[in-house]
């Protein structure tokens, strides 16, 4: 994307008055480019593959810990429902089920937040990288033009004139 600052027709005569071999050499460069674009999005479809698996995970383990606390609501309510009426009864029964609040639950929320985060970062960063490529393409498309604009041109003025 060199030339992203310029409008079509600007970088199309910019390009006319570039000679044939650097319109050559500038068509060789997006070569380059294309290539580097091409592992970047390669690299960032990986990351986002890769944050998506560890989204998963988490997300089933979240989903585990939430049906394993439920449960235990449950059972606890159960308990609370059918206590002893004794006093000491009561008590010992009411250790039994005390509420803890399980950390690792808040600690894995946390993750998966940070995780879809960096998953939303990434996915701009490729939308980006897809709109350079497709930027790039444009611009290459008019490179190409003019070279065979060029090349047409010199063909012609080459070829001695028939009478």
């Amino acid at each position: 994307m060199p030339f992203s600052y310029l409008s079509t027709q600007q970088f199309k005569k910019l390009c006319q008055q570039k000679s044939l071999v650097e319109l050559k050499n500038l068509n060789h460069r997006y070569g380059d480019l294309f290539e580097k674009i091409g592992q970047n999005e390669t690299n960032i479809y990986n990351q986002i593959t890769s944050i998506d698996d560890e989204i998963t995970t988490i997300q089933l383990k979240i989903d585990e810990a939430n049906v394993f606390q439920e449960q235990a609501r449950a059972y606890r309510q159960n308990i609370l429902d059918n206590l002893p009426s004794g006093r000491t009864e009561k008590r010992s029964v009411l250790q039994i089920v005390t509420y803890e609040f399980d950390y690792t639950q808040l600690a894995m929320q946390e993750k998966l937040h940070k995780l879809k985060y960096q998953k939303s970062t990434l996915t701009q960063r490729l939308n980006r990288l897809s709109a350079e490529f497709r930027t790039c393409v444009q611009e290459l498309r008019i490179v190409n033009a003019v070279i065979e604009e060029k090349e047409h041109n010199l063909t012609t003025l080459k070829q001695p004139s028939q009478n």
